[in-house]
């Protein structure tokens, strides 16, 4: 393992490859768990909850068209919510 020479005594540094995988690693059991067992990540926690791009929000497993970002509203749920589950794709 590689040594920070600015580092306090030394202590070791993990490789950033090995901290990006290990980061991936997380996200796919957790993808995983909330795809095929049906598991929920906590309340107030996604990364969509916030979010106020404009887009289109699509299956993580199969890529299909879910909710318009347009029919996006807070439910007060600590989820992103929806008012219209079926987006019209021109």
């Amino acid at each position: 393992m590689a040594r920070d020479p600015h580092s306090r005594a030394g202590a070791p540094v993990m490789a950033s490859w090995l901290i990006t995988f290990r980061s991936a690693l997380c996200k796919a059991r957790a993808q995983f768990r909330v795809i095929r067992s049906k598991g929920t990540e906590q309340a107030g926690t996604g990364e969509y909850e916030h979010n106020k791009a404009a887009g289109i929000y699509s299956c993580a497993a199969c890529q299909t068209p879910l909710y318009r970002s347009s029919t996006k509203f807070d439910s007060g749920s600590g989820w992103p919510a929806f008012f219209d589950g079926k987006p019209l794709l021109y």
